[in-house]
């Protein structure tokens, strides 16, 4: 026997010795460590496993548990697309598991991230977001490990009805990913048929006339059980806290499994999005660069004001068993995501003595279409008396986005009527526009190896890299078409894991990313893109067989690069890429079952963004940093299931808390919303095995912040008062 096959064997083993020490470990694992999250999913009677776990970016995706003699082990992940546990993952990953996303009703990928540990969320205006870990933004989004890029233009924030769980990598991950922001990556675990048929429904009725329905059904679809199938439907209808605001939306996904031969599986899966909205869009502040304490139901808007949203997917894999457990995977997807926007919206600073601000009118139509592809093989290699794991593969992304330009006529930009923003009008007329086409397509393509050599029985060596070649091209209405590459960029990942015992491992690691950016120097040549490099060392620990899981993680992120304008250039379209920024702190995550019934879910990040002496200073004139990253960072989920005669009710708990956060400008002033935490809370009852009721209230105390902010002009976003949600669960 190999000595990996030794040392899980040890560990699978250690499972049920696990459970008498629980309660020991307890006030250990709350003093010290926190955990690194387990999905822990059964595998079903009557269902073929899939051949290959769903990869995932680096080290960030997991699939779910499978039970040993009743007990749970860690949960698999797929870090490098190679079959490994939290604890032989030398990165820190974040999960957001189905029995979370069912306690605290997160409907969409936006609210997974809010629980996330580390993850700061700012949001664009009322349906556009932006994701950001340890200071830096996190563009790349795998699905079932397959790349593709968050447009934040019109990224549609996927509805959860689709997925099983939310996994992130944070820091670079672009080993798998290639390009992409050094704050991480996050992958989305899809549902997948059942081998038992299975049909689901959820009725969700909350605060400001928030109805949802769900619809899930599953089964074999033939006699003999190799072909199996899924549909989902989901519809929502709401209001806003916001007055005038609504939105509706609905999503539909179906996907097909099919077991070709013995040794062969061959999925494939569509889906579609849709969102109709009326929003505002942001709010501004006073000209003496205080935010506005005017009622959160403030509208400034228009009453044509008008988002429309849809996008649809399609994918395809192919599975193949090759042998002493090798595997060969290729997959493709393709997506089509559409935005239309016509709005009357709010920019200028407000004057105190007039309280007006100026109206302006916007309209855009986005398209963009991408297309991705991989395919790999990995399976382990025996040399030296140890076993070793090897990967080999290639990715491919393409991404065509048509933007439509339009202007305003000047009557209209802006309008010649500004609005008091405590008592705004909305009887705006519709601007007159002219229109200009761009069209922005970009190519990259990569290849990349993974090594997990295992030096001594104790002693792990990941070793990894990719050579990524990008490219794209620009081509506007009357404009001469601008071409750019880069060639042959390489990203590497080293790491260390030392286990310690069957329940602990200390690990360090070394990884890299890069960032196209949009800006061009005095030769018009595009910048160097974005260099981002983490250090991160810490300790892992997998207990209770891995129902537990804690993590403890130091890190130091440096990016390079980065746009600023020179000195000795008056041109604002002239850069030079030299400005430096460094982020450093330390994470501590807490996640899984303490004891059976009892989940609890913790995340604590501190961030050090002071950086004086770096250069940091961007294009726009100071760092956002103070606002993507506060200083203090926690989260708090937990959900308990009374124990006896009232076993079945259970009672939930969150919590989640900031220090401030900032914006400062180039002549020292600033915009700060002082720290702030929310409560939620929730209660449950199981009427039968198939039925049950919940109720969830978010914001409890009613607290009034601001959860993005931006600059005087705009961009400012309320967060949302109490809010109430009841839900029926039914299964068939």
């Amino acid at each position: 026997m190999s000595g990996v096959s030794q040392k899980n064997n040890r560990r699978h083993g250690a499972a049920r010795r696990a459970l008498s020490q629980r309660y020991l470990l307890v006030p250990a694992i709350t003093a010290g460590l926190a955990l690194a999250s387990p999905v822990r999913a059964q595998a079903e009677e009557g269902k073929p496993q899939s051949l290959a776990a769903s990869p995932g970016d680096a080290a960030a995706v997991m699939l779910p548990a499978i039970s040993v003699e009743g007990e749970q082990i860690s949960q698999p992940l797929t870090g490098f697309q190679m079959p490994v546990t939290p604890r032989e993952v030398p990165q820190s990953v974040s999960v957001v598991p189905k029995e979370r996303i069912e306690q605290q009703n997160l409907f969409n990928m936006e609210d997974a991230m809010k629980q996330s540990t580390g993850v700061r969320v700012e949001r664009i205006d009322a349906n556009r977001v932006n994701f950001y870990s340890r200071g830096f933004e996190i563009q790349k989004l795998q699905i079932d490990g397959l790349t593709t890029t968050m447009d934040d233009r019109l990224f549609l924030s996927p509805d959860l009805s689709m997925y099983e769980s939310v996994q992130v990598l944070k820091g670079p991950a672009g080993l798998l990913t290639g390009s992409g922001g050094a704050g991480g990556a996050v992958n989305l675990v899809r549902k997948r048929p059942r081998g038992q048929a299975a049909v689901t429904g959820k009725l969700s009725a909350g605060s400001w006339d928030n109805y949802r329905g769900t619809l899930d059904a599953t089964g074999p679809l033939n006699g003999s059980g190799t072909l199996r199938g899924r549909a989902v439907g989901t519809y929502q209808d709401r209001n806003s806290f916001i007055d005038q605001a609504w939105q509706k939306n609905a999503t539909l996904y179906g996907v097909l499994e099919y077991d070709l031969t013995p040794s062969t599986l061959v999925t494939a899966g569509a889906g579609y999005q849709w969102l109709y909205a009326k929003q505002p869009w942001t709010l501004p502040a006073y000209s003496d660069f205080e935010l506005l304490d005017v009622s959160r139901s403030t509208y400034l808007g228009a009453d044509f004001n008008r988002d429309r949203f849809a996008r649809t997917s399609a994918f395809a894999e192919l599975e193949q068993a090759l042998g002493n457990q090798w595997l060969a995977k290729v997959a493709f997807r393709y997506g089509d995501s559409k935005l239309h926007s016509d709005q009357a919206f709010a920019w200028g600073a407000v004057d105190r003595g007039t309280n007006l601000t100026d109206m302006w009118a916007l309209k855009f139509d986005y398209r963009e279409k991408q297309t991705g592809a991989t395919a790999y093989v990995t399976g382990p290699i025996t040399l030296l008396g140890q076993e070793h794991q090897l990967l080999i593969g290639t990715n491919y992304e393409r991404i065509n986005f048509h933007n439509s330009n339009f202007t305003a006529a000047s009557e209209f930009f802006p309008y010649p009527n500004p609005v008091n923003v405590f008592n705004p009008s909305t009887d705006f007329p519709k601007a007159q526009f002219s229109r200009s086409d761009v069209t922005t397509l970009i190519e990259q393509l990569g290849v990349y190896g993974n090594a997990r050599i295992h030096l001594a029985e104790p002693l792990t060596l990941v070793l990894g890299g990719r050579v990524s070649w990008w490219e794209t091209s620009l081509d506007e209405t009357g404009q001469q078409k601008q071409r750019d590459k880069f060639n042959a960029v390489l990203t590497p990942l080293v790491g260390l894991i030392y286990d310690l015992n069957n329940t602990y491992s200390l690990y360090a690691s070394y990884a890299e990313t890069f960032q196209p950016q949009n800006f061009r120097d005095a030769d018009g040549d595009l910048l160097d893109p974005l260099q981002g490099e983490q250090l991160e060392a810490g300790i892992k620990a997998a207990l209770f067989g891995g129902a537990l899981n804690a993590s403890l993680a130091a890190f130091r992120i440096t990016e390079t690069n980065r746009a600023q304008r020179p000195a000795n250039n008056p041109d604002p379209q002239v850069f030079v890429a030299r400005g430096k920024v460094r982020n450093q702190g330390f994470e501590a995550e807490i996640s899984g079952q303490v004891q059976p019934g009892w989940d609890a879910f913790a995340g604590y990040t501190y961030t050090d963004t002071d950086n004086p002496t770096l250069g940091g200073g961007g294009p726009d004139g100071g760092s956002a940093f103070s606002v993507i990253a506060p200083r203090h960072l926690f989260k708090l989920w937990t959900n308990y299931r009374l124990p006896g005669d009232w076993n079945q009710w259970s009672l939930g708990a969150g919590l989640r808390a900031t220090s401030k956060i900032f914006n400062e400008f180039e002549d020292g002033e600033r915009l700060t919303q002082s720290g702030y935490a929310t409560v939620d809370a929730r209660l449950g009852y199981r009427v039968n095995q198939r039925l049950s009721v919940s109720l969830n209230v978010t914001n409890i105390f009613d607290k009034k912040y601001y959860q993005r902010i931006n600059t005087v002009n705009s961009g400012n976003l309320f967060g949302q008062p109490r809010a109430f949600m009841l839900t029926l669960r039914g299964q068939l």
